[in-house]
């Protein structure tokens, strides 16, 4: 996924058929080129991955003896 914050942080349209709310685009495909056109322009182009995406858990899905042991992990290291 590809993320593009416009040059105006407050812009909401479209540039160059990519439609912006607020200044960012999310688009899931975007070509070298369309990369470079944007960024020729002064515009700023993110690309996210897995990796640099944190995914959240939910609760229920938690095992307490993994919260446990982050807990003691943590307070050990603070000594």
């Amino acid at each position: 996924m590809f993320i593009i914050k416009a040059k105006n942080e407050s812009y909401t349209g479209e540039i160059s058929g990519i439609v912006f709310l607020n200044g960012v685009a999310k688009i899931e495909n975007l070509s070298a080129t369309d990369i470079e056109w944007f960024k020729s322009y002064g515009h700023i182009v993110e690309e996210k991955t897995e990796e640099n995406t944190i995914e959240e858990t939910p609760a229920e899905e938690t095992n307490v003896e993994e919260v446990k042991t982050e807990e003691v992990g943590k307070s050990k290291k603070g000594k």
